[in-house]
């Protein structure tokens, strides 16, 4: 009788530990195609984005990247970065969205260039305890108008770096609290950079 009371639990944990994960490592590089999105056949960058689910690893490869449409898994908790060991990858967003990147609550979007090209509604936006770091998002084109960053209370921002044109731009909209370019008589400055961090 002892030995069938061992081995029924035993059984059970080799069972659960046989379960694979569902969360994903998605890569994605400049001149990636199709869907795959593999370390070895990368896909493009909003692929993988519109395509991760929860807890899945996004991967943005070195070089310039292109966002021409709204991007990102929206309430899913993703970690989107830059590879580890390869230069910052830039990327752009090249059509008026809502958000840039998107990404939901417990997310994390890190080491990363942005940069809007256009009138956007804001480059990057971060749901609930979200946590933005080692991000740099210059807005150095003139027709950039809009917010930077958008996050939502109890998001943790840190080692993010914003250039703000002279266009009224809004740096950073967290709880209602806006950071926006402007001197001391309230006109628009000439640009600002605003530093965060930790």
């Amino acid at each position: 009788m002892r030995s069938h009371r061992l081995v029924a639990p035993t059984l059970l944990c080799l069972h659960w530990l046989a379960v694979p994960s569902s969360a994903a490592e998605r890569h994605a590089a400049p001149a990636g195609a199709g869907t795959l999105c593999s370390a070895n056949t990368p896909c493009s960058l909003p692929q993988a984005l519109n395509g991760a689910v929860a807890d899945d690893e996004v991967v943005v490869h070195a070089g310039v990247h292109a966002i021409e449409s709204a991007g990102g898994p929206g309430t899913h908790d993703v970690d989107v970065h830059g590879a580890a060991g390869e230069p910052r990858p830039e990327v752009r967003i090249l059509s008026e969205t809502a958000c840039g990147i998107a990404v939901g609550s417990g997310s994390r979007v890190a080491g990363l260039r942005v940069r809007p090209w256009v009138a956007t509604a804001a480059a990057v936006c971060a749901q609930g305890d979200a946590i933005v770091e080692q991000l740099a998002i210059d807005s150095e084109q003139s027709q950039t108008k809009g917010v930077q960053l958008v996050v939502a209370d109890g998001a943790i921002v840190r080692s993010v770096s914003i250039h703000l044109p002279s266009n009224g731009s809004v740096g950073i909209v967290a709880g209602g609290v806006r950071i926006v370019a402007r001197d001391g008589a309230g006109n628009a400055a000439a640009a600002m950079r605003l530093s965060i961090r930790r």
